[in-house]
């Protein structure tokens, strides 16, 4: 499973452990594990929520597409040994 969500740079440097609604689910699922990935907010973004955010100057694209990708291999390839 992963989430998508910090409106900063935290999911770059570290694992974020899943929030206890993501928790929750993963263990009833069996998910083997989580990933969180940066969040974004953009002008491109539909929504008041998103509208607000940006307004405030809490917008921006913190996704890292390498580590996305990295991660997508990795559940690939455990996919395809299985």
């Amino acid at each position: 499973m992963f989430s998508s969500g910090p409106l900063d740079r935290s999911a770059r440097g570290h694992d974020i452990l899943p929030v206890s609604a993501v928790a929750r689910p993963m263990q009833l699922v069996g998910a083997h594990e989580h990933m969180t990935s940066g969040g974004s907010i953009t002008a491109h973004t539909p929504g008041f929520l998103a509208k607000a955010l940006l307004h405030e100057g809490k917008g921006g694209d913190y996704r890292n597409p390498e580590r996305i990708r990295t991660w997508a291999h990795l559940i690939s390839a455990e996919l395809a040994a299985a």
